[in-house]
């Protein structure tokens, strides 16, 4: 099972960061597909979104139409 990752990096002036790798976000999240509301809960403590996207096309599967990075992050965004 997918889990997030956290990290913190501590700065010399004592502050604190908290970074999270949120694994396994799919299209359909939002309508708790995949791991859903499970993975999307995490998302609701977090202050600033980074995403990385594979900038190559990207293709579901083959009875799918490829898709643009564009596309993927737009996407997300609708999942998120």
């Amino acid at each position: 099972m997918l889990q997030p990752t956290l990290g913190v990096v501590e700065y010399s002036d004592m502050r604190q960061l908290t970074i999270a790798d949120l694994p396994g976000l799919i299209e359909g999240a939002y309508s708790n597909m995949g791991m859903g509301h499970r993975f999307l809960r995490h998302v609701e403590w977090t202050h600033f979104l980074l995403f990385v996207v594979d900038i190559n096309s990207f293709r579901l599967s083959p009875k799918h139409p490829r898709r643009s990075p564009t596309e993927n992050v737009m996407l997300v965004n609708r999942d998120i």
